[in-house]
């Protein structure tokens, strides 16, 4: 629901890579034992593998975190979700979580999901739109702005209260 096309690029390129990775690591392997290939085109081939592998190793890791994410925000009913409260369930810190999602949207895999710092303490991460799709409600419990989208349950982002009455 969250994920973007990028998603299965990401996957594809990095199960690719890996598999084609491996395959010229062992053909080098067996030709190590071959006193034609000590010399510095192999360790130069060596070095460009290494460096592909690794780059396919970040490839999937963050599709991983995309998939991760997009299937915890799909089970959010509310439209939002506070950045302490994901930090809580995850058991992450919030500065670390906030970099992964970040890093997700960076690199386009995550689609309908925005990050709002409302005050100082609140980061809240809304789904489903950008900030100008949602409309203003007050709580009336605590009296606090909540952005709300149609069709989604409505609980105040800060005491939890119901903005439905």
């Amino acid at each position: 629901m969250y994920l973007t096309w990028g998603y299965k690029i990401y996957r594809f390129f990095g199960i690719i890579g890996i598999y084609l990775w491996a395959a010229i690591l062992l053909f080098f392997s067996f030709g190590i034992f071959s006193k034609e290939l000590w010399h510095f085109d192999y360790f130069f081939a060596m070095f460009i593998l290494i460096s592909m592998w690794s780059v396919h190793l970040y490839l999937l890791w963050v599709a991983k975190k995309a998939k991760f994410f997009s299937d915890f925000f799909g089970n959010c009913r509310e439209g939002f979700i506070q950045l302490r409260v994901l930090s809580t369930a995850i058991g992450a810190c919030e500065e670390e979580l906030l970099k992964e999602i970040k890093r997700c949207q960076k690199h386009h895999l995550l689609k309908k999901v925005h990050i709002v710092t409302d005050h100082v303490k609140y980061t809240t991460i809304r789904l489903n739109g950008p900030i100008d799709s949602y409309r203003i409600k007050r709580c009336p419990k605590c009296g606090a702005k909540n952005h709300v989208i149609d069709g989604f349950v409505t609980t105040c982002e800060y005491c939890h209260g119901s903005l439905d009455k």
